[in-house]
């Protein structure tokens, strides 16, 4: 009975770790296989935050196969990020601070995001406002709080 769950991929989790660790460390010999990204959409679509966090890194950074699509990393890292995901959360900060074709640059939305963050100990929340507060973006420029962050 247990030998009809076992399969040479290692099931879904395993699979989900090897796209974390291709995205990280360059994979796949570059390229992403599109049944692999199809498996993770299906993830995502399904509401595994990881997955979603992935892909949205995929299509914010693009390259591997990928193309750069601002409006497809918008949506996985905001559902990720309606989850409760900290890096998602940074992201949006990032994404936000930034602006893009998806987003007009806002630092009152970046703000959220990157507090959101840094509330959860994400690095980046944390660096994201250090840097809103050195530049005064969006808040009052404020040299001992950019150092706190």
């Amino acid at each position: 009975v247990v030998a009809a769950d076992v399969s040479f991929s290692g099931g879904a989790t395993v699979q989900r770790i090897r796209l974390l660790d291709d995205l990280d460390n360059g994979g796949y010999g570059g390229i992403l296989d599109n049944d692999l990204i199809e498996y993770y959409q299906l993830l995502a679509d399904k509401g595994d935050v990881q997955a979603q966090v992935g892909l949205g890194q995929l299509h914010y950074q693009g390259g591997r196969g990928v193309a750069r699509d601002p409006e497809q990393a918008l949506h996985y890292f905001l559902q990720a990020a309606e989850s409760g995901n900290a890096v998602a959360m940074a992201f949006l900060g990032k994404i936000y601070l930034e602006g893009n074709s998806a987003v007009k640059q806002n630092n009152d939305t970046a703000y959220r995001y990157f507090k959101k963050a840094a509330s959860l100990n994400n690095p980046v929340g944390q660096s994201g406002l250090g840097i809103m507060y050195l530049q005064g973006r969006g808040v009052e420029k404020d040299d001992k709080k950019a150092f706190e962050y």
